[in-house]
């Protein structure tokens, strides 16, 4: 809770050495998911202090442990971490791969909004490289998983894109 406080306030090494104790405990308790989710909050440090290539090995190490563990929505959200790092740094094929990894992680387990955030990146990724043909694709089936499990804040992020793309475009 004190790591959350004081990431919430904007106070990162607070937070990283709260996160970083957590995170000794849960390995000394053989803790998987705990370890998992301090790993993962390190990880978003590493991503707000733009430490991008830190922010890729933590989330690989987070999604190597939900995977264990066999938490696929937890494993799909690291792969989306790791896509969104990836993009972060101009890597676009590994950030488009990481991104499918996470498509096929939620189709697979019928995560219809989980589906919708990775498609969405994935065409937030297609605009940043300037294909709208393909990026139009992932945001109509973006929108229409969100409509469908009627997700506000999917439904809203794809409507954007969607925006994005018009400007883009000169529509």
């Amino acid at each position: 809770i004190l790591g959350n406080i004081a990431l919430t306030s904007n106070a990162y090494v607070e937070a990283k050495a709260h996160y970083q104790k957590m995170y000794e405990l849960e390995l000394l308790m053989g803790d998987l998911r705990g370890q998992g989710m301090s790993q993962g909050n390190l990880g978003i440090i590493a991503e707000l202090e733009g430490d991008y290539a830190s922010a890729v090995k933590i989330f690989r190490d987070v999604r190597d442990v939900f995977h264990r563990m066999g938490d696929k929505g937890s494993e799909a959200r690291a792969w989306i971490h790791i896509g969104l790092n990836y993009s972060l740094q101009g890597v676009y094929d590994l950030a488009k791969e990481n991104y499918s990894k996470a498509v096929d992680i939620y189709r697979e387990i019928d995560n219809k909004q989980g589906l919708s955030w990775a498609l969405s990146m994935l065409g937030y990724l297609c605009i940043d490289m300037q294909d709208y043909n393909e990026a139009i694709q992932y945001c109509l089936e973006s929108l229409d998983l969100a409509e469908t499990a009627g997700s506000k804040s999917g439904n809203e992020l794809a409507n954007w894109l969607i925006g994005r793309i018009a400007l883009a475009q000169g529509d």
